[in-house]
């Protein structure tokens, strides 16, 4: 086993057991009279399982492949920016409180582009901020979703 199967095999454990929390914590999201067909713990279960899905995923992987020196350099890559991306999952759900649904999904947009290596820009802002104004207009305008306001709340 090479260094970096070990790799792919302990952040495949570790994205599983995180994928199983974060499931039982959103079957543990009360129902409410409100809720529609999906109900207001579909979707973070959906996060759950997809979750689960990619971690099952590179758990196999760690089993199956074989790779030459310069592919377990791509799978190491791989792995940072996997993490990075979990790593932005986490800091905007910490953030939405705060910031509400609008500000948390326009800094993960940028934040998003930024680690996927399209560098700060005035273009990516404006992305960003576009992104989050036609997301928030969906969910809240178009399919009636309430979403966090954050701070925004006061104004």
């Amino acid at each position: 086993m090479t260094r970096q199967l070990n790799a792919d095999l302990v952040f495949g454990v570790v994205s599983l057991v995180i994928a199983a929390t974060y499931y039982a914590l959103a079957r543990a999201i009360p129902s409410s009279l409100l809720d529609d067909v999906v109900g207001s713990r579909g979707l973070p279960m959906v996060y759950g399982v997809v979750l689960a899905g990619l971690a099952l995923t590179l758990i196999a992987r760690s089993f199956l492949a074989r790779r030459s020196s310069s592919q377990a350099a791509t799978g190491a890559a791989t792995n940072a920016k996997t993490a990075g991306i979990l790593v932005l999952g986490v800091a905007y759900g910490a953030l939405l409180p705060w910031l509400g649904y609008a500000g948390s999904i326009a800094l993960l947009l940028a934040a998003t582009a930024v680690h996927q290596g399209a560098g700060l820009s005035g273009r990516v802002m404006i992305v960003a901020v576009c992104g989050a104004a036609f997301l928030w207009g969906l969910f809240v305008w178009l399919l009636g979703i309430p979403q966090p306001s954050g701070i925004w709340s006061s104004f």
